[in-house]
């Protein structure tokens, strides 16, 4: 009875070793794998790119012609939707945090935010739109054109 126990334990002692060998073997040599992460300088370089690729140009003036038919009331755009922790959200269009259905100036929120962050916004005189984060109403031509900055 007690070869039977420790036959039973060399066996799984034995098993164990075996595991052991076998993970160890196949660990990649960490020359083959290479860098996993940028260096700070690389960081660097790259944001500074980013930054200067975003204002540049057509894109600057882009965004000040967007910015500026917003504060004049020509345009609604949908800057976004923020959850709370409790699961409440938040819509925000033209910058302005919108309270239940009431947007900044004329702007009603019919329906949403889905699923997707979209609503569906009206102004008096205009059809009902459905606009998505980053999403911009032209009001003189009922066009919806993207906000964002094109890559």
């Amino acid at each position: 009875m007690m070869t039977a126990r420790v036959n039973v334990l060399l066996i799984i002692l034995m098993y164990g070793l075996m595991y052991q060998v076998s993970a160890y073997s196949a660990q990649p040599d960490d020359k083959n794998l290479g860098r996993l992460f940028t260096s700070s300088s690389e960081r660097y370089a790259l944001d500074r790119q980013r930054r200067e690729d975003l204002f540049q140009g057509d894109n600057l003036q882009n965004q000040e012609e967007i910015a500026e038919e917003a504060k004049t009331g020509s345009s609604v755009v949908m800057n976004g939707v923020l959850k709370s922790s409790k699961g409440e959200k938040v819509v925000w269009i033209n910058g302005k945090k919108v309270n239940g259905t009431k947007g900044p100036g004329d702007v009603r929120v019919y329906r949403g935010p889905d699923s997707n962050n979209r609503i569906v916004v009206g102004v008096p005189g205009k059809r009902a739109v459905k606009l998505g984060p980053g999403q911009q109403l032209r009001l003189p031509d009922g066009k919806v054109a993207e906000n964002h900055l094109a890559n």
